[in-house]
């Protein structure tokens, strides 16, 4: 799965830079396909990986296709019904947010719009007809970003917004995060509850400005937006419920899997959710076919599933981070741990300690060339700032998750308020963290041609820890022949 991961995202590399036709490429991965299909051995290990890059290119070809009649389109005023998609936000004083296109005369039909309004009023889930204006998004520095989120064109209204019905599945995701923010803000500060808005469902907009670079500074920006740890939290809860009540094991799976996309639809469908969503669910698939779950084939199989229907998000940062930060835990962290726990003592909070540490480096390192390709600068106290707060944020989850639930079944003061009493503890010390080592002293600055430099440094770790692994294999096997 591996090896069909790197062909897809090279493929989608050539198609986006023009480097070979599409068709090409495309023709030449079927062609592999079906010469695999006739060999014998290992061919349906190859052949799978492989068709997902095809379904990539093909894919690739559709949204471009689709980007070029909106081309046409630019400029063109249009009246259009749509549905919100997310809660609208405020940016430089407009209004924000994603649309889908029920109805229009231009645009394709289910496609994703960013949509600029001076309407006040809408809400997740509203059906809206008005006129609007329509912009390119395949132009210029953010086409690549506006692709990546699924974005086909920025659209701002020339009409009054006119509401004609709603959503029941949006509006219902809407209701939920609204009675979220709300029932946060009304038992925490304004500052912890904002810190608890990002930690449940990634909603940022009440950050101070001072509090976002002291985040970014402490290297917990991943911490901040809703990912596969968060999933982890709120899943390994549910599954400990399921197990005390003594659930068959076919409904723990169904309910599984629908708690996972209904956190998914609650966190607005995040790149970075939708990535651990989909590793978690072939892990299910995996157990209810007695399949061993080999964490970097369950990697490489997420990547190349969600490329296949979005072969732009491969330019997405947070997917990106998303994905090496996974990669180095699941590859960095085993090796680093046979090196390290033979000098470590065999307790066991100081080896959970240890290993949320090695966790944080390993991630760290495999994120190194995006982050400095894009920021310029790595945070000196990442790893320490992760291992003070990774125990807290798992905690402050939990208790405010079941503060909300009981608050909503029985709102009683003296039940809820030591709940919220506890999160709010919590959450003013990862406050603190945060801003106690969110200093400038701690940030260095790195020239981003260093980026290419530390690539080579990772693939050569990863060599020599195939080399390693292969000699430990080739001395087990000598061992048991000699026996």
């Amino acid at each position: 799965m591996l090896v069909g991961t790197v062909v897809s995202v090279i493929s989608v590399l050539c198609c986006v830079y023009g480097v070979l036709n599409p068709i090409i490429i495309a023709t030449i991965l079927f062609a592999v396909c079906i010469w695999f299909g006739f060999r014998r051995g290992k061919w349906l290990v190859l052949i799978l990986p492989l068709f997902l890059s095809l379904v990539s290119v093909i894919s690739f070809v559709g949204i471009d296709n689709r980007q070029s009649r909106i081309e046409r389109a630019v400029c063109v005023t249009d009246t259009v019904t749509f549905t919100v998609i997310e809660e609208p936000y405020l940016y430089y004083g407009v209004t924000n947010f994603k649309a889908k296109i029920n109805k229009s005369n231009v645009l394709p039909n289910d496609c994703v719009v960013l949509i600029k309004t001076e309407t006040p009023f809408l809400s997740m889930g509203d059906i809206v007809n008005t006129a609007v204006n329509i912009d390119s998004v395949s132009v210029g520095k953010k086409s690549l970003y506006y692709l990546s989120e699924d974005i086909s064109a920025v659209v701002s209204d020339v009409g009054k917004c006119e509401k004609i019905g709603f959503s029941a599945f949006y509006s219902a995701i809407g209701s939920v995060r609204r009675y979220i923010k709300k029932t946060l803000t009304s038992n925490l500060k304004t500052s912890q509850a904002a810190t608890l808005s990002a930690l449940l469902i990634g909603e940022r907009s009440d950050f101070t400005e001072r509090f976002q670079v002291a985040v970014r500074q402490s290297g917990l920006s991943h911490v901040m937006v809703v990912s596969g740890m968060h999933l982890a939290i709120i899943i390994g809860g549910i599954t400990a419920l399921f197990r005390r009540i003594g659930m068959k094991r076919i409904w723990q799976n169904i309910l599984f899997v629908t708690a996972i996309f209904l956190f998914m639809a609650l966190c607005g469908f995040a790149i970075s959710v939708q990535r651990a969503a989909v590793t978690y669910v072939l892990a299910v698939i995996a157990t209810v076919i007695n399949r061993d779950n080999d964490s970097v084939n369950t990697l490489s199989a997420t990547v190349g599933i969600i490329m296949a229907f979005s072969p732009y998000v491969l330019f997405s940062i947070s997917f990106q981070l998303s994905v090496l930060a996974t990669f180095g835990i699941i590859v960095i962290l085993p090796l680093a741990q046979k090196r390290l726990n033979r000098f470590i003592p065999n307790v066991k909070v100081l080896r959970a300690g240890c290993d949320a540490f090695i966790g944080s480096v390993a991630a760290m390192l495999a994120t190194l060339p995006v982050i400095i390709l894009n920021f310029g600068s790595v945070s000196l106290v990442a790893p320490l700032s992760n291992l003070l707060v990774s125990y807290a944020v798992t905690i402050d989850v939990l208790i405010t998750a079941l503060a909300l639930v009981v608050n909503l079944v029985l709102p009683f003061d003296f039940i809820v308020k030591p709940l919220f009493c506890a999160s709010g503890i919590v959450t003013k010390y990862i406050n603190y963290v945060i801003y106690s080592l969110g200093s400038d002293s701690v940030v260095v600055n790195i020239d981003r041609s260093f980026a290419f430099v530390t690539v080579i440094l990772i693939f050569a770790l990863l060599i020599v820890r195939r080399i390693i692994s292969r000699n430990q294999y080739y001395s087990r096997l000598k061992k048991i022949k000699e026996g």
